[in-house]
């Protein structure tokens, strides 16, 4: 089961909305970024999206600013999940080498590279501290320190991916074989609670004031709202055809998800929990990271090579970022912008 969501999403480039031209996308050239920008950003104080490169085995560091890429990194072969810890250090989990890499965008030192479970594919860091790794196919969550020490590994109940409460003291994991959601508290990982979600739940989000989580069920099509104080499901949202990434709105109003199979970006309402609108997407959707404004959406499209951005107020499409191919999650730095 924990192999179901690569095998969909290898099937979606050979077989979705153009046929041979995506697959032919996704198969292009790398683009050879160590060799056109510096290693290291301008003024690490201010704002950037950094971005894995799957196939390419980089990160990329994207200004909020001009929305241009202005640094790189090497990381590991099938850099997925991503995490800006507060002192500004990068995790990269390498889903298929099974390292984690440990990068520095202000300085010039080489990344390190940390030996991980079997299949990393999402890390994230709480208010406590702690470093945690998902590792889809070990079964496991892993607990690193800042430095990159492994301190612990719990078994995991099939997990995918991290969402963190605004504070930063709860972590919640969304388990995709088990169709379920944990709450758990950043410093000691004690179980909080657990709540049912739909089929094959993936991907989290927390609204600003912490109220809500949402979950996208990739095999269900559709969205599990949590109330976070009451810890039950209040609303599930259909949303279309393979759900995965989604981000609610600096102003907690809205939350976009990104709807692949449909190749559309799906606004709920957070008042009335229902899809208010649909924003065409030129490609197909994964991943989505907000910008310090509040405003400013990222959305990665792997099988066309690029990041695209869109206004969370006026929800028009605003730049193209050509990355090349294999794009996958994004984590802001927000800075003083």
């Amino acid at each position: 089961m924990r192999r179901g969501l690569g095998v969909v999403l290898v099937g979606a480039v050979i077989l979705g909305a153009g046929g041979t031209a995506v697959a032919l996308d996704w198969l292009k050239p790398c683009t050879d970024w160590l060799g056109r920008v510096p290693s290291t950003v301008p003024d690490p104080t201010k704002g950037y999206v950094f971005v894995p490169m799957g196939k390419c085995e980089t990160v990329l560091a994207i200004d909020t600013k001009s929305n241009r890429v202005v640094a790189v990194q090497k990381a590991g072969d099938g850099a997925h999940g991503v995490a800006v810890l507060e002192s500004g250090a990068v995790f990269v989990a390498n889903s298929k080498d099974d390292t984690l890499s440990l990068l520095d965008f202000s300085t010039d030192r080489p990344p390190r590279t940390v030996t991980a479970g079997d299949y990393p594919l999402d890390v994230v860091s709480g208010g406590g501290g702690a470093v945690y790794v998902a590792t889809w196919k070990g079964d496991t969550v892993e607990i690193y320190d800042a430095a990159g020490q492994r301190r612990n590994s719990i078994k995991g109940g099939d997990p995918t991916h991290f969402a963190v409460s605004p504070d930063g003291s709860t972590i919640f994991l969304a388990h995709w074989g088990e169709s379920r959601v944990t709450a758990h508290e950043a410093t000691t990982w004690r179980t909080i609670f657990e709540v049912p979600a739909g089929k094959e739940p993936v991907h989290l989000t927390v609204t600003p004031d912490g109220r809500f989580i949402y979950v996208t069920n990739f095999g269900s099509g559709d969205v599990t709202v949590v109330d976070i104080p009451a810890r039950r499901v209040v609303a599930t949202v259909p949303v279309g055809d393979k759900p995965l990434g989604l981000i609610a709105s600096g102003d907690g109003r809205r939350v976009f998800v990104a709807v692949t199979g449909d190749e559309t970006v799906a606004v709920i309402d957070v008042e009335s929990q229902a899809v208010t609108r649909r924003i065409k997407a030129d490609g197909e959707p994964q991943h989505m990271a907000l910008a310090g404004d509040g405003r400013t959406v990222y959305v990665t499209m792997p099988h066309d090579g690029r990041v695209d951005v869109f206004d969370a107020v006026d929800l028009e499409w605003r730049a193209r970022i050509e990355t090349g191919p294999s794009p996958q999650q994004l984590a802001p730095r927000y800075g003083d912008r």
